[in-house]
């Protein structure tokens, strides 16, 4: 179930109107796909058997009724989720040859559940304990985009529209177009592997909470500031993370750091020639992203964002929506 509410204040002067707005939604009974409900509690399996850290050994919870039975995934509708955003946008109409529609998005998305998204999996998400999502999986939304600045701008060149002749034909018909996006980057989420420094116990263990009979990775400890150069070799910082105790839940949060910011800018540049009164010729040269801005991102359950992995704290991977620069041109007749 998805609650939404809104609240907008528009102001318009000449041809511009101005709007901010506050945009908001919560979810709840939403879907949890949990990995395995049929895994122990988490516990040290080298502690004694009945002591405080290793209660039943490691039994699965169902061991006595169906011994045989080993992982058993379920699907719950216990989740919930949040967003908060301000929304501002600076729209121009066409006036004096320019329009423009200028928007900005400030917001934050929290959650429990994991998506079905490219980002969604691989955040340890459940396994660590599956009987306390809410604890210890509330935090930032994996889709969440904290900052989006987007432009599209068009403008006609005035210059010209009053020559005749050859004047005419090289100087007037001009207009420019472009197409920006600036956004911050995506989330992403640091997991424990069992090699490296994260084997201090030279077990492998890559599910420390619950070493056996788990469902999956799980996550570290945080004891410091994540953030760090942002340099592509050495993203963030690698210090602050490290192997938790055997039978413990890491403190490191779902999604904990944002990747590389994402840029883009196309371009294109019209010349139309009128033929007739009724009938014109448009030339039209284009370029997607004209600066060839590499566009980077960490995908969750790389080695970039396992601890104790030998590229850990490094990307490697380009954005899905990377695009290298490309040129098109065309000629299109107007009727």
């Amino acid at each position: 179930m998805i609650q939404q509410y809104s609240l907008e204040v528009q102001q318009q002067f000449g041809s511009n109107v101005f709007t901010i707005g506050y945009v908001g939604n919560i979810g709840q009974h939403l879907p949890e796909s949990i990995n395995n409900v049929n895994q122990a509690l988490p516990y040290n399996p080298f502690a004694p058997i009945g002591s405080a850290t290793n209660p039943v050994g490691g039994a699965r919870p169902l061991s006595k009724l169906l011994p045989n039975v080993g992982g058993i995934s379920y699907i719950n509708s216990g989740g919930i989720s949040n967003y908060n955003a301000l929304q501002t946008s600076f729209q121009r109409r066409f006036t004096k040859g320019l329009a423009f529609d200028a928007n900005y998005t400030w917001g934050k998305a929290l959650s429990d559940i994991t998506g079905f998204s490219q980002q969604g999996s691989n955040q340890g998400w459940s396994n660590a304990n599956p009987f306390n999502i809410r604890a210890t999986e509330y935090a930032v939304a994996e889709l969440d985009i904290q900052n989006r600045f987007a432009l599209g701008l068009n403008y006609e060149l005035q210059y010209g529209k009053q020559f005749t002749g050859a004047k005419k034909i090289a100087f007037g018909g001009w207009s420019f177009n472009t197409i920006t996006v600036w956004q911050s980057g995506k989330p992403f989420t640091i997991i424990n592997s069992g090699t490296g420094i994260d084997n201090p116990d030279g077990n492998g263990f890559n599910n420390r909470a619950v070493p056996q009979n788990s469902a999956g990775n799980d996550r570290p400890n945080l004891i410091g500031d994540p953030r760090g150069s942002r340099a592509i070799l050495h993203f963030f910082n690698t210090a602050a993370f490290v192997p938790q105790a055997l039978g413990t839940v890491g403190t490191a949060p779902r999604n904990v750091l944002f990747g590389p910011t994402f840029r883009h800018v196309d371009l294109s540049l019209f010349k139309t020639f009128t033929i007739t009164e009724r009938v014109g010729l448009q030339f039209r040269a284009e370029c997607y992203n004209i600066s060839n801005t590499p566009n980077f991102y960490l995908n969750n359950g790389q080695p970039g964002d396992s601890l104790g992995k030998a590229g850990f704290g490094t990307i490697s991977q380009a954005d899905p929506n990377y695009t290298a620069r490309q040129y098109q041109f065309a000629l299109k007749v107007l009727f």
